[in-house]
């Protein structure tokens, strides 16, 4: 397969009350308040497939009432660092007073997931400490994502509610569709896809539920963490229930650091966790057929619909950015 250079916009990002900590994507999802507490915010991830080797991620500022944040500028361009790797200077360019592109470019030693940070300012005052380490945009690439092309049926459930994503079935392409999003999510190049992402300040607890609400579909009872690779992090507790196979309830609580401007090496890094759930087939007894609704999205039986369920690519990713920034060497309170 040849590579691909893919291209995506995000646009309509514009900020709650003007407030660079609270960045809101009105194209993207469907209810920015899905997250109780305010220091946790829905953020941007997209998932791109082994044949893309460049991802070009157009992200435009809303015009408007919040329209009082802008780009930090840095050198001619927009400021943006690596969470992974705070020393490093992603590619970005202006397209425009209130737009940029940043590149992602595949190479041979990637993490799974990278999370990019664009920085905001205000207009009319200056940064706080508190804005100057939480503030901007968070976009989370992640390159663990395998192809199908089989098309499950979907209808959307309704109002979006309080710490739950539901997946509700697949585009033409394979590609999850969940309820928090809005079509936009279908209209990604052919080899990228969006996901859940939630991104939660140290210190504070995040709270979601994955519920599968594709029809006659469940999730295996088993988590695979792409990033870190290996075990649990200690941070995040699952809960399933094989009586409610549905759903997927996760909570993640991490306690607050002592850090200071002076000696903050460890605490310019964050936390990032990628992980992978699988759906599988419910138990079915043997009499029964396979409906007709998947019949016509082409189904040939109960297997054939497990295979292309287990193919589905479920995965959330959390970030938790460092508690100190490394470009403005302070500390948020």
């Amino acid at each position: 397969m040849s590579e691909v250079i893919a291209e995506t916009t995000i646009g309509k990002v514009d900020f709650k009350a003007g407030d660079p900590c609270r960045p809101r994507y009105l194209d993207l999802y469907e209810d920015q308040g899905i997250l109780a507490d305010p220091r946790t915010q829905v953020e941007p991830s997209l998932q791109v497939g082994s044949s893309v080797s460049e991802l070009q991620v157009r992200m435009e500022l809303a015009d408007g009432a919040d329209g009082k944040v802008e780009f930090t500028d840095e050198d001619g361009r927009p400021l943006c660092r690596e969470l992974n790797d705070p020393e490093s200077r992603p590619q970005i360019e202006y397209d425009g007073p209130s737009a940029c592109v940043l590149t992602w470019s595949r190479g041979s030693a990637d993490l799974a997931t990278r999370v990019f940070r664009i920085y905001c300012q205000r207009r009319d005052k200056d940064l706080t400490d508190e804005e100057r380490v939480y503030g901007g945009i968070f976009v989370a690439v992640t390159t663990s994502m395998s192809v199908m092309k089989s098309h499950i049926p979907h209808e959307h459930p309704g109002p979006v509610e309080l710490r739950r994503v539901v997946v509700i079935g697949t585009d033409p392409h394979g590609r999850p569709v969940y309820d928090v999003f809005k079509k936009h999510q279908i209209t990604q190049p052919l080899h990228v896809e969006l996901a859940p992402s939630f991104r939660v300040r140290e210190g504070k607890s995040l709270e979601f539920s994955m519920v599968m609400g594709i029809e006659y579909a469940c999730w295996n009872g088993q988590v695979q963490y792409i990033q870190p690779k290996g075990e649990q992090p200690p941070h995040l507790q699952k809960n399933y229930d094989p009586q409610d196979p549905k759903k997927y309830h996760f909570h993640w609580q991490t306690p607050s650091r002592e850090c200071t401007p002076k000696d903050p090496f460890d605490c310019y890094r964050g936390e990032i966790v990628t992980f992978h759930l699988e759906p599988r087939l419910e138990p079915i007894a043997s009499d029964v057929v396979l409906p007709e609704s998947l019949r016509r999205a082409g189904f040939q039986g109960w297997d054939d619909y497990d295979s292309a369920l287990r193919k589905i690519n479920v995965d959330p990713t959390i970030i938790q950015p460092p508690p100190c920034d490394p470009v403005y060497r302070v500390c948020a309170a």
